[in-house]
């Protein structure tokens, strides 16, 4: 007998009836009980049912992340080349002093001191690992003894003489010199058909297409004859053929400015280079999205795996009830 039955008792008769079998149905037994019923239900043999396979399998078994693939191959469509290629060249940015930016590194050193961090007549500069003042997003230093002091925007001498004044209201000896170690806060991007594509710093001094083409290992091209380099300057586009620019030493000077982006490009077509970077928005969308899909999908891989404990815990204490009713049901009490 299995444990999900009714016992049903009337007068001297006992039946174990099925919930889903009707109490006056045809199948219903009423045996009476006594000493011969009991000797012979004990004499008789009975193998209890073993439970159903669903009370040992949990929600979620097996299951997966399922990822959303590679993404799609970008389009390449062949293309005729042109008889020239045209031509528009960049004017060089003007010369002006560098002006202090969020990012760069400052230095303070004393005139006497064995190394450029060190006590400043009581002042204890930098103690982090650069050993320098890293100019902060609101565009000051923090200076301990001093406070805070804003820097960006101004020349080297403008910020020594800034310092200088923050030095005599603390009381302190302000003999120092002021210099950049690290150029972060003004920069030209270069890419397409370099070596290393790159973004190169300006510093102190001023920086040349020729320089930030080699600070980014050179052009590399098999077919100069059909090789344009872009600069993009606040909003206007420059192109200069590969072939003009390696015959004129002036093109090769042309000083950039900050926010200046170089582009060695081997698509002669501008309509299909912008239809490229196009391409390549959409590609990062494609990829950052793909990534957000992931996510969401290890969330409900997890949900799912927390479902299944839980049942699987559930499932247990049935079992332990249903294992007891059945051990009950597969022995009756001898008198």
């Amino acid at each position: 007998m299995i444990a999900a039955l009714t016992m049903m008792v009337s007068g001297c008769g006992v039946a174990y009836i099925s919930p889903k079998v009707p109490a006056n149905s045809p199948n219903v037994d009423v045996v009476t009980l006594d000493n011969v019923s009991v000797a012979t239900a004990n004499r008789s043999s009975y193998t209890p049912k073993t439970l159903p396979a669903a009370f040992f399998q949990t929600a979620g078994t097996n299951a997966g992340i399922y990822g959303v693939g590679s993404s799609p191959e970008p389009v390449v469509d062949r293309q005729i080349k042109p008889t020239a290629l045209p031509m528009r060249t960049p004017p060089s940015a003007p010369v002006v002093p560098y002006r202090i930016g969020v990012g760069d590194v400052l230095l303070l050193s004393s005139p006497d001191a064995g190394s450029t961090i060190e006590e400043l007549s009581g002042l204890l500069a930098a103690q982090n690992r650069r050993q320098g003042y890293t100019v902060q997003d609101d565009g000051a230093i923090a200076v301990p003894d001093v406070g805070r002091i804003k820097l960006a925007g101004l020349t080297l001498e403008e910020a020594e003489a800034q310092v200088f004044q923050r030095l005599i209201s603390s009381q302190i000896d302000p003999s120092f010199s002021l210099e950049v170690s690290e150029f972060n806060s003004k920069r030209v991007s270069v890419g397409g058909a370099v070596s290393q594509p790159a973004v190169v710093p300006i510093t102190l001094v001023s920086l040349t297409l020729e320089e930030a083409l080699t600070a980014a290992g050179g052009i590399n091209t098999r077919d100069e004859d059909y090789t344009i380099i872009r600069l993009y300057r606040e909003g206007e586009l420059y192109e200069v053929p590969l072939t003009e620019y390696l015959k004129r030493p002036g093109v090769q000077k042309t000083r950039l400015a900050p926010g200046n982006s170089v582009f060695v490009d081997t698509t002669f077509e501008l309509d299909d280079a912008q239809a490229y970077f196009t391409e390549q928005i959409a590609l990062a969308t494609y990829k950052q999205d793909a990534q957000i899909h992931a996510l969401n999908q290890m969330n409900s891989a997890m949900n799912l795996r927390r479902a299944a404990l839980e049942e699987a815990r559930s499932n247990f204490l049935s079992r332990l009830e249903l294992d007891w009713w059945t051990a009950i049901s597969s022995t009756s009490p001898a008198k």
